[in-house]
């Protein structure tokens, strides 16, 4: 008895299943795996997106702050790649927020996921903008040529001539446009006088573009005879 109680506490081969003479070998420690950060499942993601927008809708300024955390990256890279700025992408990013924070009411999430809801807004509102730089560039060039079709000399009696007439036919042109329908007026008011977009235009009257887009071109054409005749 003895002797076993001896073998045993010098972890004899016999006694603990190991040939004689095989060389026990020391476990190696193992290092514990990094766990995998749990990705959240999509339709989580979404009902989570739908919740804040609606909470938005209601005036949750924290869940607004975490709607446009989460998705500042995409809606900026969604607007660079239309107007290849980055100075102008900051300022559309900052339209687009406010344009989510006046219109998550109108987001309905049987029409669509909120990331496409999204996407959409930031490239309708990147358009927009490339919209309005061009008609800034075309009014400008237009400016220079008809600055450059100034005489240099003796240029003020006929500078002060063409600029009566200018006011004759803006006067026409205005009493044309009172003469309007009060939806058709408006829109073309917004429109060509204040330079504003169909898209914003529809947005500040809270109609759809289409409404705008018909406003516009009922009014335009009840203006064409009387407008051909001061041309």
């Amino acid at each position: 008895m003895r002797m076993i109680y001896t073998l045993l506490d010098a972890g004899a081969p016999e006694m603990t299943g190991i040939e004689a003479g095989e060389r026990v070998l020391p476990k190696r420690a193992r290092r514990p795996r990094p766990q995998k950060r749990a990705c959240r499942p999509l339709s989580l993601v979404d009902s989570e997106d739908g919740q804040w927008l609606e909470n938005v809708a209601n005036g949750d300024r924290l869940d607004f702050q975490r709607l446009l955390a989460r998705y500042k990256g995409l809606i900026c890279s969604t607007v660079f790649k239309v107007l290849h700025d980055s100075d102008e992408t900051e300022d559309v990013f900052q339209d687009v927020s406010m344009r989510i924070w006046q219109c998550a009411h109108q987001y309905h999430r049987d029409k669509g996921r909120v990331i496409t809801w999204l996407v959409s807004m930031a490239r309708n509102c990147a358009i927009d903008r490339l919209r309005a730089k061009q008609r800034r560039t075309r009014w400008v060039n237009e400016y220079r040529e008809d600055r450059s079709l100034l005489p240099e000399q003796g240029g003020d009696q006929v500078h002060g001539y063409d600029l009566a007439e200018r006011r004759e036919k803006c006067q026409a042109v205005r009493e044309e446009v009172n003469k309007l329908s009060q939806d058709q007026r408006e829109a073309i008011e917004l429109a060509f006088f204040r330079g504003m977009t169909q898209n914003e235009i529809a947005q500040c009257l809270g109609h759809p573009v289409g409404t705008i887009k018909a406003r516009i071109r009922r009014g335009m054409i009840k203006m064409r005879e009387p407008m051909a005749a001061l041309a």
